[in-house]
């Protein structure tokens, strides 16, 4: 694990804001008020759901629909989309997502309670492309054993086991084709898979109808994001230590 750690700045004597000062203020309160509102302003952010009593994105156009019995429940941050059988899920479109080989982060937290009974079953916990299609997804979730996975179908790489019962922060960076898999801030695992994922297809989230075994989360999805690129290490741990606050502190450089 990194040792960086979260800049805190030094109190000085308040004084009257006047002219500038007061632009730079009223600002910094939008600003906040955009990071309470579950989304942090971070370059290359084109959509975010943060499941606060909707399926809204709240930074791009993609508003999502919830399907059979999906719902909200708890969350890290507030509330989050809960599924309970296969089937349920949430899904939206893809305007403005990265497709082809551009390069993307794509991050989330989950809850997972259960894998579904079937033999060979999986967690899904958010993708999309077109599945059923060598090398043309891009998705996140978890195999029977409950070790994580990115795969682009086809081939896939895969982390350590997630506990069930617990959240858990998951994201799957890629540049130029390379890709990184992280869990709870930390780097797990790498490799080079060849994706070129087509556009106008639909964002899943929990659940994906796609053919050889069931592919559904049973638990909690929260705070799904993409970025339109790969998000260094330090920018991924952010995320991560934010937690519950959701507001992520910008980690020291040095000299700092």
């Amino acid at each position: 694990m990194s040792n960086l750690s979260p800049d805190h700045p030094q109190k000085t004597a308040a004084s009257p804001l006047r002219g500038p000062q007061e632009k730079l203020l009223a600002a910094a309160l939008c600003c906040l008020i955009s990071v309470l509102g579950g989304c942090r302003s971070t370059p290359g952010l084109v959509s975010c759901w943060h499941a606060e009593n909707s399926p809204a994105d709240r930074v791009g156009a993609n508003d999502g629909i919830l399907k059979q019995g999906a719902a909200y429940g708890p969350g890290i941050k507030g509330q989050a989309f809960k599924f309970g059988a296969i089937g349920d899920a949430v899904s939206a479109s893809t305007h403005g997502i990265p497709v082809g080989i551009h390069d993307r982060t794509l991050v989330c937290w989950v809850y997972l309670n259960a894998i579904p009974g079937e033999s060979g079953s999986e967690a899904f916990f958010v993708g999309y492309g077109k599945f059923a299609s060598y090398g043309q997804v891009y998705c996140l979730g978890a195999l029977a054993d409950h070790r994580l996975f990115f795969s682009q179908w086809g081939n896939a790489i895969i982390g350590p086991r997630l506990t069930l019962g617990e959240w858990h922060h998951v994201a799957a960076t890629s540049f130029d084709a390379h890709t990184v898999l992280y869990l709870d801030g930390a780097r797990v695992a790498s490799g080079a898979l060849d994706f070129n994922t087509p556009p106008a297809t639909e964002f899943h989230i929990g659940f994906v109808d796609a053919p050889l075994r069931t592919r559904q989360t049973v638990g909690l999805i929260d705070e799904v994001a993409v970025y339109n690129r790969a998000l260094p290490p330090e920018e991924i741990q952010a995320l991560f230590r934010a937690g519950s606050a959701g507001i992520p502190k910008p980690p020291k450089t040095k000299g700092q």
